[in-house]
């Protein structure tokens, strides 16, 4: 049976779940940057309600770039700029040093304050002040994470973002679907849908708002259904019995949705207008058109098996002229789009397993990131420096990352079951 019909068709694909998602860090780059992240400073009455510094030093090191002074050498923790003595960071060998306070402002509301210093130019390179919730801890941590990230990098972070995903769990009354999403760092999830059937492809809108997803009847059919995530309602946005409705992606202007559907036979390419209802049909062809992605307004991607083997291709939407983009390899799916446009991100096999590869658009030059063997469903990261994907190790499913020039991995083993499709958000502040 060819692997795309597979992909589109099998409900055993869709596996068990876990409940609380950690990230361990299992290759990183061997020169890493030092940085000292002193304990925020509580000037408040009692313990601070959560630890502010522990949250921003595993932000950090999770990217495999930084490795965080422990908090037993440090020989003294300074929260002003007063109180820092430049000399003594240096002699340490940290590169940066972050120091902050944190302080309750009015009933339930925190204020936290960080600084970002160069010990060996005695500079203050970035500095930033933000409030919010006692519920809104971990976010704090996260917003003051990704600045000093992008200060140092100059790459925005995506400590702020979150992930979807899918997962399916065994219980006494069969096999139980849920749509979850979490923090980027695994916390905080919730479940968004459930379902005793299986449920595929979350796909995010572009501001965040709303979430696309492939939800199946028990007759085999599958619809493809819009989450508010405000209000969460949901609208059902393509239907039709005994058909196939899957892989959606909206538009980089978020008006439209392209979509794989079978109503007219073979699976083609659609993309529905979502103020008027209107669905255009792109493709048509009797082949295994799916999991359309966008390049830009007016151009898709997609995973077609009309040269005897699953490979990505180009449309035109103004003259649907059809291009194929991959020729190394035997099989190339589940395209994604970088941030940037200039490439791709896709499951790649040359015959020995599936791993995750990047191509670049211009040159065609194809790089392997992954080496599992089963490894699918990529979703780049909103700045474009990661791809998480779903991958199995053994008999334990879970989620895994990996960053775009194949040099740091971590991975979310599962406690609980499996877990599959994730869905990397874009940014939202």
């Amino acid at each position: 049976m060819r692997r795309l019909l597979f992909v589109l068709l099998s409900l055993a694909l869709v596996q068990p779940a876990m409940a609380q998602l950690t990230i361990t860090v299992t290759k990183g780059y061997d020169d890493k940057t030092n940085i000292a992240v002193v304990p925020f400073l509580w000037d408040g009455d009692g313990a601070a309600p959560s630890e502010m510094t522990d949250i921003v030093i595993a932000n950090l090191e999770r990217t495999g770039q930084f490795e965080a002074l422990d908090q037993a050498a440090m020989r003294s923790w300074p929260s002003r700029r007063e109180s820092i003595a430049f000399a003594e960071w240096r002699l340490l060998d940290q590169d940066f040093l972050v120091i902050g306070r944190l302080r309750p402002v009015a009933e339930g509301r925190v204020e936290v304050t960080y600084e970002l210093y160069d010990p060996y130019r005695e500079q203050r390179l970035t500095a930033g002040t933000l409030q919010g919730t006692l519920a809104q801890w971990r976010q704090l941590a996260h917003r003051v994470s990704d600045a000093i990230y992008e200060e140092i990098t100059g790459v925005r972070g995506v400590f702020s973002t979150k992930i979807a995903y899918v997962v399916a769990q065994e219980s006494d009354a069969g096999m139980q679907y849920r749509l979850q999403i979490a923090d980027a760092d695994g916390w905080n999830e919730q479940i968004w849908y459930r379902s005793s059937q299986p449920i595929m492809s979350p796909a995010w809108s572009p501001d965040g708002k709303h979430i696309a997803f492939v939800d199946f009847q028990p007759d085999g059919s599958s619809s493809v259904k819009m989450l508010d995530l405000t209000t969460r309602n949901i609208r059902t946005l393509a239907e039709r019995r005994g058909s196939i409705n899957s892989a959606p992606a909206f538009s980089p202007d978020g008006r439209r949705l392209a979509l794989t559907s079978s109503r007219a036979g073979s699976p083609n390419i659609y993309v529905l207008d979502l103020q008027s209802n209107r669905l255009q049909q792109v493709t048509t062809h009797w082949a295994i058109d799916t999991e359309p992605d966008w390049l830009d307004d007016n151009t898709l991607i997609f995973t077609s098996d009309r040269s005897g083997r699953p490979q990505i291709y180009r449309t035109d939407l103004r003259t649907q002229a059809v291009e194929r983009l991959t020729f190394e390899g035997r099989y190339n799916a589940r395209g994604r789009v970088g941030s940037n446009g200039e490439r791709i991100t896709m499951v790649y096999s040359d015959g020995g397993g599936y791993h995750i590869a990047t191509m670049e658009l211009d040159t065609r030059l194809v790089q392997v990131l992954t080496g599992n063997g089963s490894d699918e469903s990529p979703s780049l990261a909103p700045n474009g420096s990661m791809v998480i994907y779903a991958t199995k190790r053994g008999n334990n499913s879970e989620l895994a990352w990996v960053s775009i020039d194949g040099k740091v991995e971590s991975a979310m083993p599962s406690r609980f079951g499996d877990v599959r499709e994730p869905a990397w958000s874009p940014y939202t502040y």
